[in-house]
């Protein structure tokens, strides 16, 4: 279950940027054995097999672009066949919260009832209503933040071009520099929807911050379009197995589609 707050439409228009956030320690003090993986399918492998079935974890999330940035928190859940994804980010104007579940996504805006007072709307991005398309637009790269699609991504289109001992939250990680072929990818990944991925640099950068044995602690990445030239995202994921279930809304409490 993924819950995001974002302020009206300004999330997806004004979030993004360059890499910020909460960035890893400097001068790491771990050692060189933390660096395991040599190449790109074999780290995002790891990655894959570490975030196996039956996980959950708590992630944070920062977006950013020139013009702003936005900031939540949500939980990730593997337990599912397909993505199972929640955030929840605040802006000044408004609160959305979005669940993505296997394929189906839902929108819940913070103080605001549906036109029959409910508290979700499923998505459609072809829906006639065009709010409702654009804010589909702005979301659908959502559920490309399930680590096991991170890691599917990485072992597909990427080639580690550097590695290096860091730290996160004053633990001792692996961090990695990938480039990503988008032509290896056909739809979305890392946080951008298909059609903001389509927009994207043919080749971009992603950093990836792995703790012993692959599991994912933090993937940063930072696209460059013509329509969008300077779009980011920081993810954070930890307390793996503690973090909240994620499942999608009551059913009697979604607005069905018109």
């Amino acid at each position: 279950m993924v819950l995001v707050a974002v302020g009206g439409l300004s999330f997806g228009l004004a979030a993004c940027g360059t890499a910020g956030g909460t960035s890893a320690s400097a001068g790491s003090t771990a050692g060189p054995s933390i660096v395991e993986f040599s190449d790109a399918v074999t780290l995002g492998k790891a990655v894959e097999s570490t975030a196996k079935k039956g996980q959950t974890a708590q992630v944070t999330l920062r977006s950013r672009r020139a013009t702003g940035e936005s900031s939540g928190e949500g939980s990730v859940e593997t337990d599912h066949s397909g993505e199972a994804v929640q955030f929840t980010l605040d802006s000044p104007t408004e609160v959305w919260t979005v669940v993505s579940v296997d394929g189906r996504m839902f929108l819940a805006r913070q103080g605001v009832k549906t036109a029959s007072g409910r508290t979700w709307t499923r998505l459609d991005p072809a829906s006639a209503d065009p709010r409702q398309r654009v804010i589909s637009a702005l979301v659908s790269g959502f559920p490309s933040f399930d680590p096991r699609q991170v890691g599917a991504d990485v072992a597909t289109a990427g080639t580690v071009t550097g590695s290096a001992a860091d730290q996160v939250d004053g633990r001792d990680v692996a961090r990695y520099t990938v480039d990503i072929e988008k032509a290896r990818l056909p739809r979305g990944a890392f946080g951008l929807g298909s059609a903001g991925f389509q927009d994207a640099e043919p080749t971009f950068p992603v950093e990836v911050w792995v703790d012993r044995g692959g599991r994912i602690a933090r993937f940063n990445v930072h696209f460059a379009g013509k329509k969008h030239p300077d779009i980011g995202f920081t993810v954070d994921y930890r307390n793996w197995g503690k973090g909240p279930g994620v499942s999608a809304p009551d059913p009697a409490d979604v607005e069905p589609n018109s």
